[in-house]
Formats: structure tokens, sequence, C-alpha cells
């Protein structure tokens, strides 16, 4: 791969969830994880519009 740095473990992925605007202040959590992304506990299977005091893991 074209990293500096390459971890080989599989629990580290390459692809990542983004947090993006949907240009009217609304924040949206577009999970492209491989390992999932979670809100409040519940899995993101694609996207999820966020608010505040929610909880990403």
């Amino acid at each position: 791969p074209n990293a500096t740095l390459p971890l080989e473990a599989p629990t580290v992925s390459r692809r990542h969830p983004t947090i993006d605007t949907d240009g009217q202040g609304h924040y949206i959590l577009r999970d492209y994880s491989t390992n999932g992304v979670f809100v409040n506990g519940q899995k993101v299977n694609t996207t999820a519009l966020l608010s505040p005091k929610l909880v990403i893991n």
C-alpha cells in the first residue's frame, strides 16, 4: 500500500467513518469502516443523523 507506516493487524481498518454536514447545519455520520461504528450503542448500517449528546464508538 501507499502508507508510510503500514499496520499488519486484522483489527486495523483502512476505511473509517466520516462526519459531514448537509448544508443546513445537520451533521451526518457515514459509516465506511470495516469494523463498524455505533451511536448510543446502536450499530450504524450506512448513515445516522447526529445531534448533541450522542455517544459515538
